[in-house]
């Protein structure tokens, strides 16, 4: 393994204002696919009296027209694989938008030598850190990097050797934290927070999943090994393929059997419960189900780091790995469902904390 250059740290010298919206025509899009999906916010009370309304609570603050249009500028970059143009593309156009919302960003770049690959790969993650001095402060993660091969046995073999799109697995996820931080850096939580996104998630052939997949949330939580319990992340919400039309998170079964108390274990299984609690509340239909088991992914990584860690991922699905994986079978009502529920998560974290604390 090759040890990660340090990377320069891009502090902001003000908080921008909104990100630059597309055209209208795609914005109009954006609109009219929000009524796809899983349901949109709970209906507020009406109010009553001659006061001005109290401003929305930050959940309902998520624009998912909006993360819609993000979803749609990152495939427009084209594939975003490793050594693609589109991205280094993304990876720009990204470290510059968290930049414009006041975060401090930094970028976490290694080299890696691959077994039965040519040559060594590098990667680059991207860390954005928002309101950097607060205590405690929760980790939201995704992955950026989309797939190079269309290797599903459910595309058709002449494709398999052609980029995805990867419009759910690579930008969906993006889309909502890019919505999310607007609302943290306009109106802080109680947490601090770190968006961080990884590379190389999808990078390996099929039978490598145990060893050249999720690479940038393998060398970022190396970066955390070693740390004081009170200096990591107090949980982190990693999100992937969460834009699927027909979106149903369930709730997942960390480990079988009971769980150490106070273990990393435990603490996540408090923190997915807590999810899904939270998602009850806002955005019902994009969440629950029968109970699914462990799954393979970037949060793996920061639990072995010592964080208590969860992903939100709806799979499998039949567009997974395939050239069906388009901006078409995405809903910007998925969006503000998983949008929603992070943000109840990051804004209401008191009662979540001492849970997965064990406290």
């Amino acid at each position: 393994m090759t040890p990660a250059r340090p990377a320069a740290v891009h502090r902001p010298r003000r908080v921008a204002g909104r990100a630059r919206l597309p055209g209208a025509a795609l914005v109009a899009l954006a609109v009219a696919v929000a009524c796809a999906g899983c349901d949109r916010a709970p209906a507020r009370a009406p109010q009553t009296g001659g006061s001005l309304p109290p401003p929305p609570p930050p959940a309902e603050r998520f624009d998912a027209a909006r993360a819609f249009s993000l979803l749609q500028q990152q495939v427009a970059f084209g594939p975003r694989c490793n050594g693609c143009d589109g991205h280094r593309r993304a990876l720009d156009w990204l470290e510059e938008s968290l930049r414009a919302l006041g975060a401090e960003t930094r970028r976490q770049t290694f080299t890696r030598a691959l077994e039965n690959w040519e040559g060594p790969r590098t990667f680059t993650n991207l860390v954005a850190r928002f309101h950097p001095a607060r205590r405690p402060r929760a980790l939201l993660g995704t992955h950026f990097d989309t797939r190079a091969r269309a290797d599903s046995p459910e595309e058709a073999a002449e494709n398999r050797d052609r980029p995805i799109d990867g419009a759910n697995d690579g930008a969906s996820g993006v889309a909502v934290l890019l919505e999310a931080a607007r609302i943290i850096a306009a109106s802080p939580p109680p947490v601090g927070v770190d968006i961080v996104l990884f590379d190389g998630e999808d990078f390996g052939r099929p039978s490598e999943i145990q060893t050249n997949y999720f690479l940038g949330s393998r060398e970022y939580g190396a970066s955390l090994a070693g740390a004081p319990r009170e200096d990591l992340p107090r949980f982190a919400l990693v999100l992937d393929m969460v834009g699927d039309s027909r979106l149903r998170v369930p709730p997942r079964r960390v480990a079988p059997g009971p769980l150490p108390e106070d273990s990393v274990l435990a603490r996540s299984q408090a923190l997915d419960d807590a999810l899904h609690h939270a998602a009850a509340r806002v955005a019902p239909a994009c969440f629950g189900g029968e109970p699914a088991g462990e799954i393979l992914d970037d949060h793996q990584a920061l639990r072995a780091a010592g964080v208590p860690a969860i992903v939100i991922i709806d799979w499998p699905k039949p567009t997974w790995h395939t050239l069906r994986d388009t901006v078409e079978n995405c809903s910007a009502a998925s969006l503000g469902g998983v949008g929603r529920a992070v943000l109840e998560m990051v804004y209401h974290p008191p009662d979540r904390l001492t849970r997965i604390d064990g406290q």
